[in-house]
């Protein structure tokens, strides 16, 4: 099973440049699912196999040139799904 991760925005970015990052990172074939947080201060990514070197170098450009020169930290694992997909198994 593969976690997925957050990364802080380093700004706050607009609804159309979280459209495009998002469309961009999306087309990627390592890429299992992304998002962009509700506030618009958080990427939600997830690797198809857990190899997140190359999706992030690449995400890092895109959000750069999308937003302006903004710029992403790693902020936390995504646990709330890592926890739903264990009561999955347990209960199977």
């Amino acid at each position: 099973m593969v976690v997925g991760r957050y990364y802080r925005l380093s700004k706050k970015i607009t609804e159309e440049q979280a459209e495009q990052i998002v469309q961009e990172l999306s087309a990627r074939e390592d890429v299992k699912a992304v998002s962009v947080t509700e506030d618009r201060k958080m990427l939600r990514v997830e690797s198809v196999d857990g190899d997140y070197k190359p999706i992030m170098y690449y995400a890092v450009n895109v959000v750069s040139r999308a937003a302006g020169g903004c710029e992403l930290s790693f902020d936390h694992f995504d646990t709330e799904e890592l926890e739903k997909a264990l009561k999955e198994k347990q209960q199977a």
